[in-house]
């Protein structure tokens, strides 16, 4: 007797292994460059984070959840700072975008992460 095919992962799930193993690379070069005890613990929740999406396992997405979360708060916060010392005002509106679309693109990817783990484990 044999057991049924195990189903194709979601492509959906794979890009965000994916986006999380790069967030957990760059998590890990912070940590080391800077001796940032906060951003070992940042690496530490996005490996884990990581393997358990790669795994399919659903309580991984709660650490999902918590990784964009705490990035889009991050973000949020500094451009409440960086608001506040004046550099959009010193900048003008076409450098002050050019800063944030990289950082944009990072928030949306991580919003897209909690999209497709929000849709594998959507009950």
């Amino acid at each position: 007797m044999t057991s049924a095919p195990t189903p194709p992962t979601p492509l959906r799930m794979l890009i965000t292994v994916a986006l999380l193993a790069v967030y957990c690379a760059l998590a890990c070069w912070i940590a080391i460059s800077r001796h940032s005890w906060p951003f070992a613990i940042v690496t530490a929740a996005a490996a884990v984070a990581c393997i358990g999406t790669a795994l399919l396992k659903s309580w991984s997405q709660f650490l999902v959840y918590l990784l964009t979360a705490a990035l889009v708060a991050v973000w949020l916060h500094s451009l409440y700072a960086a608001y506040d010392a004046g550099v959009f005002q010193m900048l003008g509106l076409a450098q002050s975008v050019r800063l944030l679309a990289p950082d944009g693109v990072l928030m949306l990817l991580s919003c897209y992460c909690s999209y497709a783990v929000f849709r594998q484990y959507e009950r």
